[in-house]
C-alpha cells in the first residue's frame, strides 16, 4: 500500500466549517472594537484641538477659540483688525470618524482670552462636548472644559 498524500475532502470540509465558525464569532467583535476606537480617537482629537486653541491664545496674546460647525471643528486666531483666521484647516469629524457632535449646553465656540481662560463660560458651567457614534448611539465619550479652561479627556457626563 502506498503512503497517503494530501488530505481527504471531509478533513478540509471540517476545517472550513471551523474557520467559518471562528469568523462569524470574531467579525461583529472586531466592528464592535472599532466603533469604539473611532470615538476615542475623535474625543482624543476634539481635546488636542482644544489645547492647540488655548495654547495658541496663551502663546500669541490674542484670543483664540475652538469653534464646532456641525460636526465639523476648527481653530481660529482672533487678528489685530477684529477678524478671525484660521489656524488649521477644519476637521470633518463624520467623515474621519463616524461620529457625530453635540455640546451641552449648547454652543458653537470655546473661546481663550490671552491668559488661557474661557471667555464667557455659561453661567460658570463647565462645557461638556459629546461624541457619539453614527451606526451604534451608545458608543459615547465625552470631553469636558471647566470654566477656568482646563480640558479632560474623561466622561463627564
Amino acid at each position: 500500500m502506498r503512503p497517503r498524500r494530501g488530505f481527504s475532502f471531509a478533513e478540509l470540509m471540517v476545517v472550513i466549517v471551523v474557520l467559518a465558525v471562528v469568523a462569524s464569532i470574531g467579525v461583529p467583535r472586531f466592528n464592535y472594537i472599532q466603533q469604539g476606537s473611532k470615538v476615542r480617537s475623535a474625543r482624543d482629537q476634539i481635546a488636542a484641538y482644544l489645547a492647540t486653541a488655548r495654547a495658541t491664545a496663551i502663546r500669541q496674546g490674542r484670543d483664540a477659540r475652538f469653534r464646532l460647525d456641525g460636526n465639523t471643528m476648527m481653530i481660529e486666531r482672533r487678528q489685530p483688525d477684529g477678524t478671525w483666521a484660521y489656524i488649521n484647516a477644519p476637521v470633518p469629524l463624520e467623515e474621519l470618524f463616524k461620529v457625530q457632535v453635540e455640546t451641552r449646553p449648547a454652543l458653537t465656540e470655546v473661546r481663550y482670552n490671552a491668559r488661557g481662560l474661557m471667555v464667557e463660560p455659561s453661567a460658570g458651567l463647565r462645557q461638556v462636548i459629546i461624541v457619539r457614534h453614527l451606526s451604534d448611539p451608545e458608543r459615547v465619550d465625552s470631553v469636558c472644559v471647566s470654566a477656568l479652561g482646563a480640558t479632560q479627556r474623561t466622561r463627564c457626563l
